[in-house]
């Protein structure tokens, strides 16, 4: 095949990109795209982090058993017309009782139940702080539903999504109270929990939003004053 001469002159070559290297149309485009998975990518990882940070499936799990022990005294108030009342603990000198609360993991993913408390973050669990009780021993547990077995010590209890568990949790009446008012109410307790990478500490109400001293742990004051300023030993 004869190539036209002009003038002694062969037309300019017009020939394609260099075989294996794409033209930059489609390199901005692969780019882009790559750009964006890796900023959806960052975005779900953010979101990932912040969720499970605040991740907090521990539930009431709808049962609560007020303090009971041979030698606890305790009276009812406030529960005629169908109400549930208050359970009334007043100064006495110190007896070992349990209460009784369920939990419920009501998340989509397991969860792992470190320890509970009356005391607020940051107290010991044992510590004396004014409340009428402390825990006094190992907490325990069994499960709500189905074959119940021998109790389980609480720390390091996995419950899956869904699951409801009965805690037992010992408590002794304290030696002294702090006089805060004319009584203290318990109406909650603290959770710790762990789920994944991340530990949690969550306040757990048994009694009604509504209503919450239905329900409710009602502290009499009472008692001599102590050697201690602001704190009343029973008599």
């Amino acid at each position: 095949m004869s190539v036209d001469i002009i003038d002694g002159a062969s037309p300019p070559r017009v020939s394609d990109p260099e075989p294996g290297r794409p033209g930059w149309p489609g390199h901005r485009w692969r780019l882009g795209i790559g750009l964006g998975a890796a900023i959806a990518l960052a975005a779900a990882l953010i979101a990932a982090v912040f969720a499970g940070a605040y991740y907090q499936p521990v539930r009431f799990g709808g049962s609560f058993g007020p303090p009971y022990g041979p030698h606890l005294i305790t009276t009812t108030q406030g529960n005629e017309y169908g109400l549930a009342g208050q359970t009334v603990l007043p100064a006495q000198p110190s007896a070992h009782g349990t209460v009784y609360v369920s939990l419920e993991n009501a998340g989509p993913l397991p969860v792992t139940i470190e320890s509970v408390s009356f005391n607020g973050p940051g107290v010991p669990a044992n510590a004396v702080t004014g409340m009428p009780f402390t825990i006094s021993g190992q907490s325990t547990y069994t499960p709500m539903f189905g074959r119940h077995g021998k109790p389980k010590p609480l720390a390091g209890a996995a419950l899956r999504p869904g699951q409801y568990i009965l805690i037992r949790i010992p408590i002794v009446t304290a030696p002294c109270w702090t006089r805060s008012g004319e009584h203290a109410l318990v109406d909650s307790f603290w959770v710790t929990s762990r789920s994944l990478l991340w530990t949690h500490r969550e306040r757990v109400s048994w009694t009604d939003p509504g209503s919450p001293t239905q329900g409710a742990i009602v502290s009499r004051e009472g008692g001599r004053p102590s050697s201690i300023p602001g704190m009343f030993c029973p008599r």
